[in-house]
């Protein structure tokens, strides 16, 4: 019997079909066990539709139909997951009304600045024209008329270089600066404000009201808390509360009221066509500036400043966002070189106080300074008023009308938590002739031009906003929930199903036939 030589390459070709035979059994075991688990899957899961996949007992083109619109609702799902998650990566705070009835108790009383429409004081430019050292060309009434050059750093005038040079050099010699100027010129608070009320007590107004520097020059000021020292007489400021006042009720009795003197007969300089007063609403904090809540109140009336006050806080899920998610500062976040706390108008202020010396290497008196900023002089008027659009308007710094906050470079972010004080005003004239109220407050006072105004809450309870995250992971969790289970129907069982199917049951199968 002869034995057949197997030639080398018979062995080699051997061996491959043996290899291809080897894998095609091991895909077809794999092809199987896949089948298997997803046809258990389809006919155990809750899943919509899965079932009718692999059920037997209806026609091909069924099945088909089926897995169309179970991938068509799969790719929907994952599409609308996908939205939902830009969504919430866009938006990572929202605002929302907590409550209509929130205790006005619990809501500082704002700070309330009473600004003259008279800048100047007539009777005081008059005397200090008279006392200062004057060119020959120059007479003392002349220079009292010049002095209405100091209100162009505003802006609102025509130009008079020739002015402003002859008054810089009267001012020099003088040894006297704007600020100094100011300072004897304009209306005083303390002849301004006759009489004053605070909760239904009358009160010494010099106790309550303080001078400040505003937008309008020199004003006074209640309850106001924005610089780091108070301009209150030394024998004044401890008595005075280093936090803002509050009240635990409402109506004109129950808030401010002080009878102020406009001077009609000193007038000298203003800006407006009227006689009286401007009065600023803001925040005990804030830099009363034009973006306050303002009211004129004009000579001869009685004037109901009603305020409806809001308040925004924010809950602890926004402190511990990152600063560019929340895009808000706390007011013991932002630092402040002038005022006592950081809030959006305060940095907006100091910035254009910045931007200004940047320009012109000085700031005009009336703005935020700590002192370490040289005051503008006259030579400098036509420096402040060319770039007072670069520096006043909404985003300063920059030009164009469609550029971002993120272009300006201000960089000052709005408040996490704020006051707000919308207000109403009705007036009527003063007369006293048939009024039996409040005999006391107008005791020894002749009425001729002044003013009454109240300021009050017109309500016990205020809007509260909350400023809290878009979607913490439970709403995250709650809207992809929805969603799957609008639209798949998918729990977590499912998904336990989904793992158990193809993991853990094919390893039981396989381990176990092993040890048979």
């Amino acid at each position: 019997m002869h034995k057949r030589i197997i030639t080398v390459s018979e062995k080699v070709l051997n061996e491959n079909r043996f290899n291809e035979v080897t894998k095609r059994k091991d895909t077809e075991e794999k092809e199987s066990w896949f089948s298997q688990s997803f046809r258990e899957f389809c006919s155990a899961t809750a899943l919509h539709g899965y079932s009718y996949i692999v059920r037997k007992d209806i026609s091909r083109w069924e099945r088909i139909g089926w897995a169309v619109i179970v991938v068509a609702a799969l790719i929907t799902s994952i599409i609308l997951l996908w939205v939902s998650w830009e969504w919430n990566a866009e938006t990572k705070t929202t605002t929302v009304i907590e409550s209509t009835h929130y205790a006005v108790s619990n809501v500082p009383f704002p700070a309330v600045s009473i600004c003259g429409m008279n800048r100047i004081s007539l009777e005081g430019a008059n005397r200090l024209a008279e006392r200062m050292k004057l060119p020959d060309n120059v007479t003392a009434t002349e220079l009292s008329k010049m002095f209405r050059l100091l209100l162009h750093f505003e802006g609102i005038s025509k130009p008079d270089p020739n002015g402003y040079a002859l008054l810089n050099e009267i001012l020099i010699s003088n040894n006297m600066t704007v600020a100094s100027v100011f300072k004897e010129i304009s209306p005083n608070c303390t002849n301004m404000l006759e009489r004053c009320k605070w909760k239904g007590t009358q009160t010494r107004c010099d106790s309550l009201f303080q001078t400040i520097y505003t937008s309008e020059g020199i004003c006074c000021s209640f309850n106001y808390l924005g610089l780091p020292k108070s301009n209150f007489p030394s024998k004044l400021e401890s008595s005075n509360p280093k936090y803002p006042r509050r009240v635990t009720a409402c109506g004109y009795l129950t808030g401010l009221t002080f009878l102020a003197k406009p001077f009609v007969q000193d007038y000298h300089s203003s800006y407006l066509s009227s006689m009286g007063f401007r009065v600023y609403i803001h925040n005990s904090y804030d830099y009363p500036d034009d973006n306050a809540e303002t009211k004129t109140v004009g000579a001869k009336l009685e004037a109901f400043i009603s305020l409806s006050p809001e308040s925004t806080y924010s809950t602890p899920s926004v402190y511990n966002l990152p600063l560019k998610d929340r895009d808000c500062y706390f007011p013991k976040e932002g630092k402040m070189n002038t005022m006592s706390r950081y809030s959006y108008v305060n940095c907006m202020a100091e910035c254009r106080s910045n931007l200004i010396y940047e320009l012109c290497g000085c700031v005009p008196f009336e703005f935020p300074n700590n002192g370490t900023l040289p005051t503008c002089a006259m030579d400098k008027v036509e420096c402040v008023t060319e770039h007072k659009q670069f520096y006043s308007g909404a985003l300063p710094g920059v030009n164009s009308t469609s550029a971002s906050r993120e272009d300006s470079p201000c960089k000052c972010l709005p408040d996490c938590e704020l006051y707000q004080y919308p207000s109403e005003i009705s007036s009527g004239r003063l007369n006293r002739t048939f009024s039996y109220n409040s005999m006391n407050f107008f005791k020894d006072i002749n009425l001729e031009d002044q003013s009454l105004i109240h300021v009050y809450f017109i309500d016990l309870v205020s809007t509260r906003y909350r400023k809290d995250v878009y979607q913490n992971w439970l709403g995250v969790l709650a809207s992809f929930g929805g969603l799957l289970g609008l639209l798949l129907g998918f729990s977590f069982v499912t998904g336990f199903e989904l793992i158990y199917f193809f993991t853990i049951r094919p390893l039981f199968d396989r381990f176990g036939k092993r040890k048979q």
